[in-house]
This record gives structure tokens, sequence and C-alpha cells, in this order.
């Protein structure tokens, strides 16, 4: 999924004109040498917008799933994480022992 898909899927995004920048910012061309799509680099956002453009990327993680990703891998926050998941995200005991007992 991506976020296109997910805000025609009926996701919607709060009102922030600076978030609204950020997603309208990059353009897409054609490359000169190789005939392939391209997108905005960063770099170029960045002196664009004169900051990084964080909101978006934040925004464009959260609904991204890539190419053969299983849905059952992506944690829905709807229900606990499995003790797979658990295990996966854990990096130290002490987080794992908090996860655990929220």
């Amino acid at each position: 999924m991506n976020l296109a898909k997910w805000l025609r899927d009926g996701g919607a995004l709060p009102p922030d004109a600076k978030l609204t920048k950020e997603l309208n910012a990059p353009k897409f061309y054609q490359s000169k040498q190789t005939g392939r799509m391209k997108v905005t680099s960063k770099d170029d956002l960045k002196k664009l917008l004169g900051r990084s453009p964080d909101s978006a990327d934040a925004v464009t993680l959260c609904t991204w799933q890539g190419r053969g990703e299983a849905q059952e891998d992506v944690p829905n926050t709807n229900r606990p994480l499995s003790s797979s998941q658990r295990a996966r995200t854990s990096t130290t005991p002490e987080e794992s022992s908090i996860r655990t007992a929220v």
C-alpha cells in the first residue's frame, strides 16, 4: 500500500499547511539519460522547502507496504503484537518488559 492508495481507500490527513506544502513539493519527470521516471531528490526538496520534509516522510512511511510484504506482518494497532512481532521490534529487555506490561 502507499499513501495515494491509502487516501483513495478512505484515509484522511489532518489540515496542516506544513504537511500540505511538503507533500506537494516533489515533482516527477523523465530522465533524459535513462528514460525512467524520477522524482525530486531529497536534497532539492530541502533547498526548495528550506528544511527537511520530515512530516511528509513520516506520513508516507506510515502507509508504505513493500512488494510481497504479507499484510499479517504489518502490525495492527487495534490488537496486541504477537510474541514474534514483539521479538522483532524489541531491542532491549527493558523495552520488551514495557511492551508486555502495557
